[in-house]
């Protein structure tokens, strides 16, 4: 029983691994929802907005369920999938039954 569990812990990411990767997917997500509407082309002091609107531009014309390689193409389009459904889930969510979502 105490190799199964070893061999679980070996497994599972480490608490600062999911951590790290929670407060990247805040961070990119943060961006793509201002790049949506912010209104400043080249002045705006947000980074990474200028090539995130390239990149929404892009999944506009880009069709869904097919590889692509452009750059943040599947990145962006999962993070606002994931986003969109959680939002969704959130909004349905009780003080008995929440949603919660890392």
């Amino acid at each position: 029983q105490q190799q199964q569990q070893q061999q679980q812990q070996q497994q599972q990411p480490s608490l600062q691994t999911v951590v790290g990767k929670a407060k990247l997917a805040a961070r990119s997500l943060f961006v793509i929802l201002h790049a949506q509407s912010c209104r400043n082309n080249s002045t705006c002091p947000i980074i990474g907005c200028a090539s995130t609107k390239k990149v929404l531009l892009h999944l506009r014309h880009c069709p869904p369920n097919s590889p692509c390689p452009h750059p943040g193409c599947s990145q962006t389009r999962k993070l606002l999938h994931h986003y969109r459904s959680c939002h969704s889930l959130r909004a349905r969510a009780s003080k008995h039954k929440p949603h919660q979502c890392l």
